[in-house]
């Protein structure tokens, strides 16, 4: 009886491990996938819609992008935990690079 109490804690301890693995893997998933879309936005003309193609090619689904008025874009992506059937939300935000240097300020 004790042996069957030991590995049902044994396999119930595992099955916790896994989830939360999963769950972190997920959120890892959905935060590059956020940083590179949003990087996308910025550096695209095409603004949301490259954002949206460069979420899914990294296994997300962009659920909001925001382009601001200062030439920024906030961008929210979602993942699928896998065995958890619920979504992992990340947001990111990019705006435009450094201002080109001309001969005046080296």
């Amino acid at each position: 009886m004790l042996h069957l109490a030991l590995i049902a804690t044994a396999a119930l301890l595992m099955t916790v491990v896994l989830t939360l693995g999963s769950a972190v893997s997920a959120r890892h998933r959905a935060a590059a996938a956020a940083d590179l879309a949003a990087l996308a936005a910025v550096d695209s003309p095409s603004g949301c819609s490259a954002a949206a193609r460069i979420a899914t090619a990294n296994g997300a689904r962009l659920a909001r992008c925001v382009p601001g008025r200062d030439g920024t874009v906030v961008v929210s992506v979602a993942v699928e935990a896998p065995g958890l059937h619920r979504n992992v939300y990340c947001t990111a935000r990019a705006g435009p690079g450094p201002a080109p240097m001309d001969s005046r300020t080296g």
